[in-house]
């Protein structure tokens, strides 16, 4: 089988959550045998250089990368008001992109193109055009949900609006893109029931991020006696940013006040400035890190505050593989087959969450079966060639 995937930016390193996801999709359809192609936008924003790619990259059949700047920009922003179309597609709408791909289209012949993320969707008439192979669409995060969960949460009227605004036509593109396409790759349950309620005439085949539960070292000798939780996660994904915002705001007061000797680590890209430079003596912000599964091992429980977003948080998935004790809201861990007090713990309102990360880190939970079931969990259900088996199948009925 020869598959092309389309890819909004290169996947390496694979760092936050979509790279992780687009990186063990590519790596695990090519050890499963697949011809695999690999076209990804190489944008300023995550800059690479091939030569520096990994071996397995320069294994793939074919391996392009496409210079673009696909950087948010005050006046396109501005004049994209005055269209119909929305900015946070249109900004990937590339025409050197557009002759790559009929370049290629015209010269290799594929059985299925695999759109990962929304964003590339905006090359559909391109691939009708140019090839007769299968369009799959792998959703990451139903797009317009996290938009219209954050002007929700927006108390500002006008930047209320300008989210509602995005939202709408999101919205709109995403709907078309989903009829567009010939099957439909939700990452998680839940999003897949959303969209199947409204496009009932699609192949859809759930697709989590699989890992390989061998690379993830779980250590019986961890220590969550030191009073230590942390957040990990880019803080230029506005969700992140609101969750941890929330948290820092509401929830860490309450903690401090009854475990003054606390601390909370914070690390991940792009940390804005007014975060980096808090003087607050029981946060601790670490930037970018080099090796996150030594940071997660390292700094006790994980907080995942989310109250907007979509799709997988693939923190948590790898938080399940090594065994990290985790507090999350519910839309923090909307999609994983997770289960309250078994493998991670659940809470909303932030006392509830304060409470709940007092109790975990004076252990009043039984914090070695919570992570005992985590692991296990996350070995059932993530294993990524079990994904990777399932997905070939649904290629083939397509």
């Amino acid at each position: 089988m020869r598959v092309l995937i389309l890819s909004n930016k290169v996947p390496w390193p694979a760092k936050d959550g979509g790279a992780i996801a687009t990186q063990n999709m590519i790596f695990g359809l090519q050890q499963a045998g697949v011809q695999t192609s690999l076209v990804a936008l190489n944008t300023l924003k995550h800059r690479v250089n091939i030569n520096d790619l990994p071996a397995a990259y320069h294994n793939l059949h074919i391996l392009k990368l496409v210079e673009v700047d696909t950087n948010v920009k005050p006046l396109a922003a501005f004049i994209n008001l005055f269209t119909q179309d929305s900015y946070h597609i249109s900004r990937f709408n590339v025409p050197e992109v557009s002759h790559q791909i009929i370049n290629l289209l015209s010269h290799q012949q594929f059985d299925i193109i695999h759109i990962e993320g929304l964003h590339m969707a905006c090359y559909l008439p391109t691939l009708r055009q140019y090839s007769n192979a299968k369009i799959v669409l792998r959703a990451h995060n139903v797009e317009h949900l996290i938009w219209n969960r954050l002007a929700g949460n927006e108390k500002h009227w006008l930047r209320r609006w300008y989210l509602n605004l995005l939202s709408q036509r999101l919205e709109t593109f995403e709907w078309n893109a989903f009829n567009q396409a010939d099957g439909i790759i939700p990452i998680t349950l839940v999003d897949a029931e959303y969209i199947q309620a409204r496009i009932t005439d699609k192949l859809i085949n759930v697709s989590p991020t699989g890992i390989d539960l061998n690379k993830y070292t779980y250590r019986d000798d961890n220590n969550y006696s030191s009073f230590a939780c942390f957040h990990l996660g880019a803080l230029d994904w506005i969700p992140n940013r609101e969750g941890l915002e929330w948290f820092i705001a509401k929830v860490w007061p309450a903690v401090i006040q009854q475990l003054p000797n606390a601390h909370f680590h914070i690390a991940g890209r792009h940390i804005p400035e007014y975060i980096l430079n808090m003087k607050v003596s029981s946060i601790i912000v670490h930037g970018e890190i080099n090796d996150a599964q030594d940071f997660m091992n390292n700094h006790g429980v994980m907080i995942i505050p989310l109250h907007s977003g979509s799709g997988m948080r693939i923190k948590i998935l790898e938080g399940l593989a090594l065994g990290i004790p985790m507090v999350s809201t519910t839309i923090g861990a909307e999609g994983i087959g997770i289960s309250h007090g078994k493998n991670i713990l659940i809470a909303d309102d932030y006392k509830e969450m304060a409470i709940t990360i007092i109790s975990l880190l004076q252990q009043k939970f039984d914090i070695q079966s919570i992570r005992h079931n985590a692991r296990a969990l996350a070995g059932l259900e993530y294993n990524n060639k079990q994904i990777m088996s399932k997905l070939l199948t649904f290629y083939k009925e397509l």
